[in-house]
Formats: structure tokens, sequence, C-alpha cells
């Protein structure tokens, strides 16, 4: 019964623990889960703003930057068919819009992965 006790508590701490670590990173003047600038967040993080800046240039948002849809499409080891679909050199019948080849994350999504 101890044992049991013991784990319940360890658990309650925990879940307290994240509770307090979320509160308090809410404190901040900027949100640490609404930008891609941040230390912490992987190549794939992307915003919906800087996103649709490149694509008015006909490019794609990747890492903070933006790339020409060869290099979007060579990210994953396939090659750019046009402008909006990549397709695998090796492989005639597989086309993937380039938008669905690379794998994004928004923000929130990456903050708390």
């Amino acid at each position: 019964m101890i044992i049991v006790s013991a784990l319940v508590t360890i658990y309650y701490n925990v879940i307290l623990a994240w509770a307090l670590f979320y509160i308090f990173a809410s404190f901040t003047s900027e949100l640490p889960w609404t930008g891609c600038h941040n230390d912490f967040n992987t190549p794939e993080c992307y915003l919906l703003q800087e996103n649709k800046v490149c694509k008015n240039m006909t490019m794609f948002y990747y890492n903070q930057s933006c790339l020409e849809p060869e290099a979007y499409c060579g990210l994953v080891n396939l090659a750019s068919f046009n402008d909006s679909h990549c397709f695998d050199p090796n492989d005639n019948d597989s086309l993937v819009v380039a938008d669905g080849a690379v794998r994004r994350l928004t923000p929130s999504e990456d903050y708390y992965r």
C-alpha cells in the first residue's frame, strides 16, 4: 500500500510540475509557442504568414527561409516536377503535391512535442 501511495504522489507531483512550467512559460511577453524563431524550434516549424510570402514567389517555406521547388523536393530525395509537385525519379508513377512532401509543424505543435 505504501508503494502505491508513493507512486500516486510522484505522478501527482509530475503533473503539478508540468502545469507550473507552462504557467510560468505563459508569463513571457511573447509566448514561446507563437513563432518559429526560438532556439528549440525544429526546421519543420512554419508560420502560415511566412508560408504565404514564399508562395507568392512560387517558393516553399522551410527552416525559416524560402526554398526553390528543386531544393524543397530534394529534402526528401524527390525531384521537382513543376512549381507545385514533386516526383520520385526512380518511380515514374509517383507524383506528390509538394506541400505534403515535407513534414511541417505549427509553432505550437513544435513546442509541445
